[in-house]
């Protein structure tokens, strides 16, 4: 079972990200930007835990955290079927343990890659990315044991199509992707389904669900770890390429992974 305690006697309280893996930035990655067009994005997230799912699926109290989390993700259209993207997040992190308060403020990760249209059939497009990561902050409570400097690779397939029903326009899309990580941290599976809602002419409801699952061996010892994930927000554009989304989001199950729940407010603007 994970334990705030055990990391805190053994020094590792540095700082908190836990297994949000990068927590995803609501965009509809099947459609690529045009050549030229940059889109920024930066968002805010405040979470909060207090529980953790261990190896048996069960809620445990251990500790609180609280973290509030900066960050700016970018696209850009290098071409009509290729879009650069990139990704810094900034993370401030508050553990309290047997009546002591740890807070740490650091850098966590930086992604850069570039997402390249393939095909539509059956009008389905169908999208690829590949993403190289660079862990830049220690994470104590974190099953895949990742340490600063430590590389990964991520390649996805992305699908996404149009839709009008019950009088409503929008989008869902599907993202499967594989994250490989040299040496002996696990490999990881990711899969996020998004379903984009036009409620109005500027106003979008986005749902999305994050599913993530370690795959092979791991050096840590509580296991393999898994996570589902829940996000709602709404969109709303002020004024032609600039718009405002706020929402929720909740962990729903997992294995040893942080039940979290916090909220986020983001900043979108096209150039």
């Amino acid at each position: 079972m994970l334990n705030l305690t055990r990391y805190v006697q053994s020094g590792c309280i540095a700082l908190l990200v836990g297994t949000t893996c990068g927590a995803s930035t609501a965009t509809a990655g099947a459609w690529l930007q045009e050549t030229g067009t940059t889109l920024a994005i930066v968002t805010v997230r405040h979470i909060r835990a207090d529980r953790i799912i261990n190896r048996s699926s069960e809620l445990t109290a251990n500790g609180r955290l609280s973290k509030v989390e900066p960050e700016l993700y970018l696209e850009y259209g290098l071409a009509s079927r290729l879009t650069l993207l990139s990704k810094f997040t900034r993370s401030t992190d508050k553990i309290k343990v047997l009546g002591h308060q740890f807070t740490n403020t650091d850098f966590q990760r930086l992604e850069l890659g570039g997402r390249a249209y393939l095909f539509t059939w059956e009008g389905t497009r169908y999208v690829v990315d590949l993403i190289a990561g660079r862990t830049m902050g220690t994470q104590p409570i974190d099953p895949s044991l990742s340490t600063t400097g430590q590389f990964d690779v991520e390649v996805a397939l992305i699908t996404g199509t149009h839709f009008e029903e019950w009088g409503m326009s929008g989008f869902n899309e599907t993202r499967i992707a594989y994250r490989h990580r040299p040496g002996i941290r696990p490999a990881e599976a990711h899969i996020e389904v998004t379903l984009g809602v036009n409620l109005d002419t500027d106003w979008l409801l986005l749902l999305k669900n994050q599913n993530m699952n370690s795959l092979g061996r791991t050096p840590s010892p509580f296991g393999h770890y898994r996570s589902n994930k829940a996000e709602l927000s709404l969109v709303h554009e002020l004024e032609p390429g600039f718009s405002i989304e706020a929402g929720a989001l909740r962990t729903l199950a997992g294995r040893n992974v942080l039940k979290e729940s916090g909220f986020k407010l983001a900043f979108w603007y096209r150039f």
